[in-house]
């Protein structure tokens, strides 16, 4: 009994080390590391796309968005239609606030500072597309 499992013990080790020694799992290895860098710049891109053009758009459209529609409702009771346009403005620019809020918060969380989203997110998006 003892001698089976020395000889199982030795039969294993020998395979899993000439196994290990074959191009094929090298070449695995490649492809796990290929798709693991294309996984991660995607997702470079994704996060660039999303903090520099989805969410700030998204936040300041959805405050002018609800601003008009509270606003609205306000003003047909009212009858004053003309401070309509300078809430929605206001609620934008409360939106970009919110936005910069957003992306102060998430590069704390990131990065440790307040300001590296700016630099290596933002910053990075933009540069690449005015270049």
């Amino acid at each position: 009994m003892n001698k089976k499992l020395i000889l199982s013990f030795g039969l294993l080790v020998g395979l899993a080390t000439f196994g290990f020694g074959a191009d094929e799992f090298s070449e695995a290895a490649n492809v796990v590391s290929s798709a693991s860098t294309s996984g991660k710049s995607i997702v470079k891109e994704g996060v660039q796309w999303t903090f520099a053009l989805v969410l700030p758009l998204a936040l300041m459209i959805i405050s002018a968005f609800l601003a008009y529609k509270f606003e609205k409702q306000k003003s047909e009771q009212d009858k004053e239609t003309s401070k309509i346009y300078m809430k929605m403005a206001a609620a934008a620019l409360g939106g970009f606030f919110a936005y910069i809020a957003i992306s102060m918060l998430v590069s704390r969380w990131f990065f440790g500072d307040f300001t590296s989203i700016f630099d290596k997110v933002i910053y990075a998006f933009f540069s690449g597309v005015f270049a």
